[in-house]
């Protein structure tokens, strides 16, 4: 036998269908207006020819033709948005008249349950029970329409271009001794390689993702590790086409973090950034050699330490053929650092070189901007302490034409610079056939 329903086996439902009319009828007015002005705007605009007379002109006038476009778009989503409300809002004004019947009933079974002599059971009596158990059934159908009246209205607006967005993500955190290594080398004995790592502490990481549809999306991850670590790899390849063969150890014991996002807007651009930060000892060396007949001749080296801490965070603007950035640095301790590089082949020739050596603080800030394959950028820092820094760098290649000079130095207090001009000739083809459709 079904327990007796009562008041409390009802459902509530705190929708009110005559404000999501009026919040629909907002909406579609709204829509409505945007449009009409965004039209008004257009026309005044494509006056612009009679009053002002330059070579941009033309351009001028034809960034305005997109917006009523859009607008129509604007216009038309607020209305469909504003269909599932009223969709909706019907359901909800049905749920209720039958809600209030259903408050009736039940309250009629209940003075008839009420009735029944002592002593006697009301489940007994088969026209109560099976009343009782066609409300029971009744209840659960105005629960389950209601249900399906606000997930159907969720789901259209969601459908709507731009709609709800949709989120996404995942986190891990481990804690521990992890050390691992491999071996491989081919059957003929003309590659091979090696590696190994171990680390002890403790990490985690988390990424998450909201897409918005054409309207964009939103991305980022962290990852932080506090202990030790190790790493040392070395591999070689000889073959027909030449050799080449890199080595490499680093090892680490502190904490570091680092954070990086995106946003994306869609015809307005992106925009990205991320952020380091490390407290502790650290230290690397890496060297690699490439010869071959089709590439030419490439060999790099390069070894640090750090004893310290560091933060650094950068950002990026980009919209089309160009972007604008920039970035900041800080540094308290001691490091020392030297690099070379030298590369030579059919495609052009490249070298770099540096040498830093500092104890103390510093902290630094550097511009960047590209347009059509040109890019320039200027930095500068302030120092404290005791330290020498001199970098240079140049390349002419058919991906990169550039000059960046760096250096500074300290005794108790001091500052030091950068200047870098860059231009890829096969960037610039490339933008202007993409931005003009060459």
């Amino acid at each position: 036998m079904s327990s007796l329903v009562g008041a409390g086996s009802l459902p509530t439902i705190d929708a009110d269908p005559e404000a999501l009319r009026g919040a629909a009828a907002t909406l579609r007015s709204s829509g409505g207006e945007v449009s009409a002005a965004a039209g008004r705007m257009q026309a005044s605009w494509q006056s612009l020819g009679l009053a002002y007379d330059a070579p941009e002109v033309g351009q001028l006038v034809t960034a305005m033709l997109g917006v009523p476009t859009a607008a129509e778009a604007y216009d038309a989503a607020l209305d469909s948005v504003a269909g599932a409300l009223e969709t909706y809002a019907d359901a909800v004004e049905a749920a209720k008249a039958k809600l209030a019947t259903l408050k009736s009933e039940v309250s009629a079974l209940g003075s008839d349950v009420a009735a029944v002599d002592d002593g006697e059971d009301w489940g007994d009596d088969d026209g109560l029970a099976g009343r009782n158990d066609a409300l029971a059934t009744e209840i659960d159908g105005l629960v389950a329409e209601l249900d399906d009246a606000e997930a159907a209205a969720a789901a259209a607006i969601s459908g709507i271009e731009g709609g709800r967005p949709i989120v996404s993500g995942s986190a891990d955190a481990w804690t521990g001794t992890t050390a691992t290594s491999s071996a491989t080398s081919s059957a003929d004995g003309t590659s091979g390689s090696a590696e190994a790592e171990s680390s002890w502490g403790a990490g985690a990481e988390a990424e998450g993702r909201l897409d918005w549809g054409s309207l964009g999306s939103m991305e980022g991850s962290t990852d932080v590790f506090a202990g030790t670590k190790a790493d040392s790899s070395a591999s070689y390849a000889v073959g027909p086409e030449g050799l080449s063969a890199k080595a490499g150890a680093h090892a680490m014991a502190g904490g570091e973090a680092h954070a990086e996002g995106k946003v994306d807007l869609g015809d307005l651009g992106e925009m990205s950034g991320d952020a380091d930060a490390f407290a502790g000892a650290k230290a690397g060396a890496d060297a690699e050699a490439k010869i071959n007949g089709t590439d030419g001749v490439e060999l790099s080296a390069a070894a640090t330490a750090v004893a310290g801490a560091s933060a650094a965070a950068k950002g990026k603007y980009e919209v089309g053929p160009g972007s604008v950035g920039g970035s900041a640095d800080a540094f308290a301790g001691a490091k020392a650092d030297a690099s070379a590089a030298a590369s030579a082949g059919p495609d052009g020739i490249s070298a770099k070189a540096g040498v830093e050596a500092f104890a103390g603080a510093k902290a630094g800030a550097k511009a960047e901007a590209e347009f059509f394959g040109i890019s320039a950028e200027v930095g500068a820092d302030v120092r404290a302490g005791v330290g020498v820094e001199a970098k240079a760098e140049t390349s002419f290649t058919w991906d990169d034409v550039s000059l960046h000079l760096k250096g500074g130095g300290a005794l108790g207090g001091g500052g030091g610079g950068e200047l870098g001009v860059s231009f890829s000739p096969k960037e610039m083809i490339s933008d202007i056939k993409k931005n003009f459709g060459f």
